[in-house]
């Protein structure tokens, strides 16, 4: 898989100058996890990456610094390197760039590279060759063949979702893990999961819902799924209200929000769908559906606006 990179060299005031770059795969296959990395060899905060709505962030950004010193012939040598790292995943394929990311170094602010990323279709296969740019391409650890039937970063990651992040004391919430692999066959983990303690947490396991057909179909990979997405509304005062629907799923044709519940029904529920609904007819989603999901009782109630 050939990567796409190109490097900015930027004046300071130090021996160095500062080198901030990303590096994505040139090419990627839709609905396999890659990875993004911006690298500087100096010390910096304060990373603002650039919006990516043509892929779904998996995780990050993962930190990681790395540093060497060296002696020859009495003179000192030090480099310095610092890497963040997001897993990304294309839905759809095409060509996309995603835009140039910033970052602080010594109170001054620095621009990467934006980089241009072509997914193709899972029966295509990444070209080999140069990056684009005609650059060279950056030398990468090597990873072992999937077809060996070994795991890799490479055809597996699993993601861990939680429909909210902020919640009161007695709230419930849903947390999932989500698989995501190529070329490995998932048999194998039936029997050889391990879950971690849960402290100060009391749980349940749920494992029937995604038989209901209509909840699994809520989990279908051919959506856009926006988890806990936040809506922020501002009245004639000038007064901000935020919104967190916990899951919402659309394509070209609609869009439908859920929300999950651990209790008994109650009307107000209802009626905090139907805001939800509102909000997302009002911002030009296409034919907005809301539903409710009573998750011990595996029942999907659907809510109606009128």
């Amino acid at each position: 898989m050939h990567c796409a990179l190109c490097t900015v060299f930027l004046p300071v005031k130090a021996d160095e100058a500062v080198e901030f770059r990303a590096q994505a795969p040139a090419q990627v296959i839709v609905g396999k996890p890659f990875q993004l990395t911006y690298t500087i060899n100096q010390r910096a905060r304060d990373l603002k990456a650039p919006q990516m709505a043509d892929f779904e962030v998996l995780a990050g950004p993962y930190t990681s610094t790395s540093s060497s010193t060296s002696f020859v012939n009495g003179k000192r040598t030090s480099t310095y390197t610092q890497t963040y790292t997001y897993t990304l995943l294309a839905q759809r394929e095409g060509t996309f760039t995603i835009p140039p990311a910033d970052i602080k170094v010594s109170g001054e602010r620095y621009q990467s590279n934006g980089v241009r990323i072509t997914v193709l279709s899972p029966d295509e296969q990444p070209a080999a060759g140069t990056s684009q740019g005609g650059n060279a391409q950056q030398s990468r650890p090597s990873q072992q063949s999937a077809s060996d039937g070994s795991i890799t970063s490479e055809n597996l990651f699993i993601r861990t979702i939680l429909s909210k992040t902020r919640v009161h004391e007695q709230e419930a919430i849903l947390l999932s893990y989500k698989l995501y692999f190529t070329g490995v066959d998932v048999a194998q983990f039936t029997n050889n999961t391990k879950i971690p303690e849960f402290t100060g947490f009391l749980k349940q396991a749920i494992e029937q819902g995604i038989e209901n057909p209509e909840v699994a179909e809520l989990f279908a990979p051919e959506w856009n799924v926006f988890n806990e997405c936040t809506i922020l509304t501002t009245n004639s005062q000038g007064r901000t209200t935020e919104y967190r629907p916990d899951r919402v799923v659309s394509n070209d044709k609609e869009t439908r929000v859920v929300d999950f519940k651990f209790g008994h029904p109650r009307p107000e529920h209802a009626e905090q769908v139907k805001g939800y609904m509102q909000l997302l007819q009002s911002m030009n989603y296409p034919n907005v559906s809301g539903m409710l999901w009573y998750v011990k009782d595996n029942w999907l109630e659907k809510v109606n606006l009128r």
